[in-house]
């Protein structure tokens, strides 16, 4: 799996400075600094444990979560946007999860 990637891109809210998140194949997740093409990214975030496998942002009560299924583990984190820290206790348990799809859609990113 070493050569796909990445495996979700987030945009990070309440930055003017059009800031992403980016999960790559490795389980990591790193911060992009502006929305600029050819960017290289530095120290990751952090990096879950679990097999992460998938990356989503959900609009839900007038604001963005961010939520990572993770195959091994068996289940779906929050994700700190901030920190790529796992927020609380996971959030949906699925046997080998390998994709998450929002619904309903987001409005049009921050």
């Amino acid at each position: 799996m070493s050569s796909i990637g990445p495996l979700g891109v987030a945009f990070l809210p309440g930055n003017g400075d059009g800031s992403r998140a980016r999960f790559d194949n490795d389980g990591s997740i790193y911060r992009l600094p502006t929305h600029a093409n050819g960017q290289v990214t530095g120290a990751s975030l952090s990096s879950p444990a679990g097999s992460p496998r998938a990356f989503a942002q959900v609009f839900s009560g007038g604001v963005y979560h961010f939520y990572l299924a993770r195959a091994s583990a068996n289940n779906v984190v929050e994700i700190n946007p901030t920190t790529g820290g796992i927020v609380g206790p996971p959030v949906a348990t699925i046997n080998g999860a390998l994709q998450l799809v929002p619904f309903p859609g987001p409005p049009l990113a921050p």
